[in-house]
């Protein structure tokens, strides 16, 4: 099975599809995940052990100036999501994955060695990561390292929540609230790429 079918571009926001209510559609018990991943791959594996697993077997490409995202997420359903949604967006667009923040700086690090300026066109990074550090602890290192990065947080965090949480920090990310939706997605991809 190929990846979800997407909507026109000019139906998006209309639609306004979300990806969880998306995934919990389909029955676990069927051949294929709803993206596309085998369940007899998946079965055994929590969905973080899952996402790493099909994270490994993308390498990402780190020399050229052409425009790129990282995606810093654990969860597969999410990634898969994002990951259809960029292609139907910007196809031929190179995407980046890391499940846990520490895996995305050092990605982020590499690449900033080959590009200078801004290792990425957009980091979209979840707050509650595999690991020791958080979607804002990478925000933070980023911040200083690449200020000129664009850096989108996602979280089910409520916005007030979120505010409260980086209340004294000058130049919050862009907030990305879940469960996410096709218009909010389009909106964050027009804004930055």
């Amino acid at each position: 099975m190929g990846k979800p079918e997407i909507i026109p571009q000019n139906d998006w926001i209309v639609a306004d599809l979300h990806i969880t209510s998306q995934a919990r559609a389909k029955s676990r018990n069927e051949a294929q995940f709803y993206f596309g991943t085998r369940l007899a791959d998946l079965k055994c594996m929590s969905t973080a052990t899952a996402a790493s697993s099909l994270i490994a077997e993308r390498t990402p490409k780190l020399a050229g100036t052409e425009k790129s995202v990282l995606i810093i997420e654990d969860d597969l359903s999410t990634i898969e999501f994002l990951e259809a949604v960029l292609d139907h967006l910007r196809p031929g667009l190179n995407c980046d994955y890391a499940t846990s923040a520490e895996k995305a700086m050092a990605l982020i690090r590499a690449k900033g060695r080959v590009n200078d300026d801004s290792p990425y066109s957009l980091v979209i990074a979840d707050i509650f990561l595999d690991g020791d550090m958080t979607g804002f602890d990478s925000w933070l290192d980023c911040a200083e390292e690449f200020p000129d990065m664009p850096f989108v947080i996602t979280s089910s965090l409520s916005l007030d929540r979120y505010l409260a949480i980086l209340s004294g920090f000058n130049g919050c990310p862009t907030f990305l609230p879940k469960p996410l939706t096709v218009g909010r997605c389009k909106a964050i991809i027009d804004e930055y790429i």
